[in-house]
């Protein structure tokens, strides 16, 4: 490199990479000569913590491997430099050049066609997770923005990507609290379940070795012996989705032996709460009286025997609460019906988890359950580093309900080092596209209608709170995910994935046939349209079972690597008979070459924008324009805005003024004008600079973003320092849900508000619920947790594939990047255990088949010790044109939902965005292997 002269430079800027990577947000240099990047490093200047009451280690650098290679991928042979049109069939691999003007032209046009004849629920936006910078980047706020804008449907990227933490909502009534990183260093148990972050969490995993130098035990629950199990004090083998029979036989010991927190279990949870032997349901105000509240709730003040209501407004204790009991009381008609405690319930579901069942059903020896117990028992701080899995596992509620359930008893909620990782973004939306263009005209014509749209969404939350559901004791964090559903529902623009699979691209029937769940009481299409038919999902059942769609505009996503099944079904019942497919991006994805148009989005060092913010990296990072586009790229945001141009004249010179859109109007003319937000913002670079600068500016005189420095937030800032803390309390939904206060240079732990405040939570019964009484999930015996095997997927093979993010890509970005395939084989390769190799011929890097009856994919097998013999671990995010026949992993994953995630009809099972909805599971499928002798 000396030869190259790698140490001059030009000019030297900020940059980071806007992919949705967990922590994300590092800060880089970016150096450039000639006009062109010549390389990166980590900038190692993020501000150290000051909490007055921990020393916490310096959490620079932040960065990885990723990122330090990112200036050679932008020149790289995929990169995608002008708009392209398709010549022969879909996947044919012929392209002809285009101009922006006719790209513009021809997609307006076609997409005004689809509006005229079809409606605009005919059109889907496809959002993922590369490139997320709210003001022009790609991701939730261009191509999803621009859909909506139209009043189609855009898709719930959490659910796209299966990241929902169902377990986590289910107990607390929200899924987006997200410690900081900085927790991992203060706990004294870490436990690592459904993970490998040595893998996906390269820069901060350091806080794990860390903390064990504090005297932290660091304890692996894992099936196979991944990379991160080598730093555990202990590895726990687990069998599959065993995970609530191992927790379950510690909170026997725990209750057993009198080592819970009870003071923090009788004011925080429901387990004092009373429920009905009869039916399972719980006592209600209802039962007792006519006119009683339904959602007035009972437990037995353990001094007078007297039933006390259930406080709504705080969780201070009105008496002391009895834990156990076993009572009659007197119905409204006069029966007597015996009750008891969920704490009651909850010891006898325990009581079957005796030791020696544990280690039947997990593989975890007595001793090692025994040495567990003692590891999360007060006051010992427990963290629980569970990774964006359980929505991947079709059990995986069950799994992180019962990691809460560990919390819940020890009163590990709410303190520093305690918790469950979790995932929240996006406070920056509250000034997007999406909801600023949104706002009524008169609003949007105030002199600054981005601080208008800041203000407002605290005054829809109290509108929600006092007119709308006239409770005044409802939580904030309540609030604000009532407010967005309501907001999301009016304009029928957004909507989870789960109907698009089910009524258009032909997964209903493949559910039904390839799922096999013998403790389900029905099949997945009979719990939908029960769920439906009950108008649980009113609003959000989109695109609707009548319209299916006919054009999907992606950016940002990879649908068909990242569809379960989606080069199989996927592309067969939807993709491939589309009247239009438009794919925004940098580089070439399967998905483009699968398009009809694809159109060349910037790269990161060539604008400037924010990265979204997230709780759990504290700081949001900016990436400065280091060298102009590429080729004839564009920001996303103005291609976004080329496009609405040519459809809003498209629409008029057909004589459409105005069409019906959810419960709203679009107003043809108005269309480029609410985008521009009225026309304030252009679409030069000047311009959206702008706007970047007066987002920021907004949300720093609100206090949700903090300078580094202690001055002014804006744009100039921003090129000063590289950075900026997230603080204070943003009113976007995922920020509330954090309930406490976001400090910079402190440590950022959510439910604070609970412990310290005793503000309630946002859960049916407004405490932290180990009982769901909904019918539903008492009748498939899911009202308390219990072990239940993993259903047959896929078929009845005898071995089950797992996996998680590929170490040397974030999502798909750069997969086919030439610096990270030097670093492995340069090509997908899957995990086998080597005895299990041997038995069927097979040697190191043959080339395997993957199979079970949904389908088969071809791989080259890497045999390895540390795998299951029972097991192939498949890292995710392989391009499907990386694999031989272009058939990646992911086509043989059919990605059944569970069931019961379609239920509705009680107060915290209701959806928003990111929260509540059925998601495709893939983990844990049916497959054998065989050598692939075609393949040599």
């Amino acid at each position: 490199m000396a030869g190259e002269n790698y140490w001059q430079w030009d000019s030297c800027k900020w940059g980071t990479h806007r992919v949705n990577c967990l922590p994300g947000s590092c800060p880089f240099r970016v150096y450039m000569r000639g006009g062109r990047v010549i390389r990166e490093e980590i900038s190692c200047t993020l501000p150290g913590f000051e909490d007055p009451d921990f020393r916490l280690p310096d959490c620079n650098p932040r960065g990885c491997q990723k990122g330090y290679q990112h200036s050679r991928s932008m020149y790289g042979p995929d990169r995608l430099l002008y708009p392209m049109k398709r010549k022969g069939e879909r996947g044919s691999g012929q392209w002809e050049r285009i101009s922006w003007e006719q790209a513009f032209e021809e997609i307006g046009a076609k997409l005004a066609d689809i509006i005229e004849r079809h409606g605009p629920q005919a059109i889907v936006g496809d959002g993922g997770t590369n490139g997320p910078g709210i003001v022009r980047g790609g991701g939730e706020e261009s191509m999803p923005g621009f859909v909506g804008r139209l009043g189609g449907v855009a898709l719930d990227v959490n659910f796209l990507i299966g990241d929902f933490n169902p377990g986590q909502y289910l107990t607390f009534g929200q899924s987006q609290h997200s410690p900081g990183m900085e927790n991992y260093f203060v706990a004294d148990t870490l436990l690592i379940t459904q993970g490998n972050p040595v893998y996906s969490m390269i820069s901060e995993i350091h806080y794990t070795l860390e903390a064990r130098y504090r005297g932290a035990k660091v304890v692996a629950i894992l099936p196979d012996k991944n990379p991160s199990a080598q730093f555990a004090d202990m590895w726990l083998p687990i069998n599959w989705s065993a995970d609530p029979a191992l927790w379950l036989g510690v909170d026997k010991i725990l209750i057993d032996r009198g080592w819970i927190d009870t003071q923090f279990v009788k004011e925080q949870t429901d387990a004092p709460v009373l429920v009905r032997k009869d039916n399972g349901a719980f006592l209600r105000d209802s039962d007792l009286r006519e006119g009683g509240d339904a959602e007035q709730f009972f437990v037995l003040d353990s001094a007078s025997g007297e039933l006390e209501p259930l406080p709504k407004g705080t969780l201070a204790m009105a008496c002391d609460y009895a834990l156990e009991a076993e009572l009659e009381v007197t119905l409204k008609d006069g029966r007597q019906l015996a009750v008891t405690t969920v704490f009651s319930l909850l010891k006898r579901r325990v009581a079957e988890y005796t030791p020696e069942k544990v280690w039947e059903i997990s593989g975890i020896h007595p001793e090692q359950l025994a040495e567990l117990a003692e590891l999360v028992k007060p006051p010992r701080k427990v963290f629980f580093a569970s990774i964006a899995n359980a929505g991947k596992l079709y059990h995986g509620d069950l799994l992180e309900r019962s990691y809460c359930y560990i919390l819940a008893l020890t009163g590990n909620l709410g303190k520093p080092g305690t918790g469950i990782l979790g995932w929240s973004a996006g406070t920056e939306a509250v000034a997007g596209s999406a909801f600023v263009g949104a706002m009524p005209q008169q609003l949007l014509e105030t002199r600054d209608p981005i601080m208008t749209a800041v203000n407002l969404s605290q005054m829809l939350q109290e509108n929600y709170r006092t007119h709308f559901k006239m409770d005044p004791t409802m939580p904030p964090a309540e609030a604000a995910l009532g407010a967005m559903r309501e907001g999301l529902r009016s304009t029928g623009t957004l909507a989870p994935p789960i109907f698009l699979w089910l009524y258009h691209a032909g997964y209903r029937e493949v559910w039904d046939k390839y799922l096999n769940d013998p403790n389900a009481p029905r099949k997945i299409s009979e719990y939908a349209e029960q769920a439906v038919a009950k108008g649980w999902w009113k609003g959000f059942e989109r695109p609707a079972r009548d319209v299916p769609p006919k054009a999907v505009l992606v950016s940002g996503g990879n649908p068909l690597r990242r569809h379960r099944g989606g080069m199989n079904t996927y592309l067969k019942n939807l993709w491939l008979k589309l009247e239009l497919a438009v794919v925004v991006d940098s580089r070439w994805s399967t998905s483009g070459l699968y398009a009809d148009y694809v159109l060349p989005a910037g790269s990161f060092y060539e604008y400037a924008d924010m990265r979204l913010s997230l709780p759990v990296s504290r700081l949001t990072a900016f990436t400065d324009e280091s060298v102009p586009m590429l080729g004839e790229s564009k920001t996303d945001r103005q291609i976004v805005l080329g496009l609405l141009q040519q459809v809003q004249a498209h629409l008029l010179a057909r004589g459409v003024e105005r069409y019906k859109s959810g419960d709203g109007e679009i107003l043809v003319r108005e269309l480029g004008w609410r985008a521009t937000f009225g026309n304030r913002y252009g679409d030069s670079n000047q311009d959206e600079e702008r706007l970047l600068d007066d987002t920021y500016r907004a949300m720093g005189q609100m206090g949700w973003f903090t300078s580094v420095d202690g001055e002014d937030l804006n744009l100039a800032n921003l090129r000063k320092n590289g950075m900026a803390w997230l603080s204070g309390r943003p009113t976007w939904h995922a920020s509330v849900v954090q309930n406490a206060d976001m400090v910079p240079g402190q440590i950022h732990v959510p439910f604070r508000d609970q412990v310290e405040r005793k503000v309630p939570y946002s859960t049916t019964t407004r405490r932290i619920q180990f009982y769901i009484d909904h019918p539903w999930f008492v009748e498939a015996d899911e009202h308390l947790v219990r072990y239940k095997q993993p259903p047959d997927i896929g078929g009845s093979q005898p071995m089950r594939i797992t996996g998680g993010h590929l170490r040397w890509s974030i999502h798909s970005n750069w997969v086919v990047s030439e610096e990270m395939l030097k670093l492995h084989r340069g090509e997908p390769f899957a995990f086998v255990n080597a005895e299990a190799a041997k038995a069927r011929g097979i040697a190191e890097h043959d080339y395997i088949r993957v199979f079970n009856d949904y389908g088969s994919f071809i791989v080259r097998a890497k045999l390895s010790p540390c795998t299951r013999p029972d097991q192939i671990v498949i890292y995710h995010a392989w391009e499907p044109y990386q694999y031989p026949n272009w058939m990646p992993h992911d086509g043989i994953l059919p990605g059944p939902p569970k069931g019961l995630h379609f239920a509705g009809g009680y107060r915290h099972f209701e959806y928003t965005l990111w929260n509540w909805a059925p998601s495709q599971s893939d983990r844990q499928t049916n497959v054998d292997f065989e050598r692939a002798e075609q393949f040599g």
